[in-house]
């Protein structure tokens, strides 16, 4: 039997992309309005940052607060946290978290030097002791507020006999 042979068209060529025109540049900025921090996909944390960070914090400003300082996000700021706490419990693993370990540990003293501040002026017969004893209670739930059981206790209950 002899072999046929089939031909095969080839596809047409198709025409070279052409580039995309280039988007014109922006207007310069004016001087009159005023500008904003615009806050990056992904911020990196580095030594000035932190030590930022801790100034503010050694100054009394809150946490959130601190991060519209620098820039950040608040979510950002329990990232990095969360990244050196995981760090300090992990024995140093993994190595390049190492920084945000550094980080916890900075913003831990930095909060520590604050309340002891604070404390001090509650020490030293300061007349607006009620007020930074407010802040501390605010600032410090955990270790400056009264810890009463929720509902009161039974002593406090007294029925009144007019709705029995």
């Amino acid at each position: 039997m002899p072999r046929t042979r089939v031909r095969v068209q080839a596809k047409p060529k198709s025409k070279p992309k052409s580039r995309p025109k280039p988007k014109p540049s922006a207007p310069p900025p004016d001087p009159d309005k005023p500008t904003f921090i615009v806050r990056s996909a992904r911020t990196i944390l580095n030594e000035e940052m932190i030590e930022q960070f801790c100034d503010y914090v050694a100054r009394g400003l809150p946490f959130d607060g601190c991060c519209d300082m620098l820039g950040i996000s608040p979510s950002t700021f329990h990232t990095w946290k969360r990244r050196g706490q995981r760090w300090l419990d992990g024995d140093g693993k993994p190595k390049t978290d190492e920084i945000y370990g550094v980080f916890v540990n900075s913003v831990k003293r930095a909060f520590a030097s604050y309340r002891l501040g604070i404390v001090d002026k509650m020490h030293s017969n300061s007349p607006y002791w009620v007020r930074d004893m407010t802040i501390m209670e605010r600032r410090d739930r955990r270790n400056y507020c009264k810890s009463d059981p929720l509902g009161g206790t039974e002593d406090e209950y007294e029925p009144n006999e007019k709705f029995v």
